[in-house]
C-alpha cells in the first residue's frame, strides 16, 4: 500500500474543488479521481465529502460576513434611526 503524499493528496484537493466549483462532478469520476491518483475509491471519497462541507461553510461564512456588512452599512446611511425608538418622545 502507497504512504500518503502530501503533494499528491493536494492536487486531488484541487481537482475535486475545480469539479465542486463547476458543478460536474457526475457518476463515476470519483472512481477515475482514485485511478488516475493511484488512491482508494474510499479515500477519494472521503476528500469529496471534505471538500463539500468545507465550501457549505465557506458560503455560509460569506453570507453572514455580507449580511453583516449589510447591516453597517444601513446603520451608517441613517445613524439617527438607531437611536431613536418610533413614538418614545422625552418625559
Amino acid at each position: 500500500m502507497l504512504k500518503r503524499d502530501p503533494e499528491r493528496l493536494q492536487k486531488l484537493r484541487i481537482a475535486v474543488r475545480y469539479l465542486l466549483r463547476e458543478d460536474v462532478m457526475e457518476r463515476g469520476h470519483q472512481t477515475r479521481l482514485a485511478e488516475h491518483f493511484n488512491m482508494s475509491r474510499q479515500r477519494v471519497h472521503q476528500v469529496v465529502n471534505d471538500e463539500q462541507q468545507r465550501r457549505a461553510r465557506a458560503i455560509l461564512i460569506r453570507a453572514a460576513r455580507r449580511r453583516q456588512l449589510q447591516q453597517a452599512q444601513a446603520a451608517a446611511a441613517s445613524p439617527g434611526a438607531s437611536f431613536d425608538a418610533p413614538g418614545a418622545g422625552s418625559a
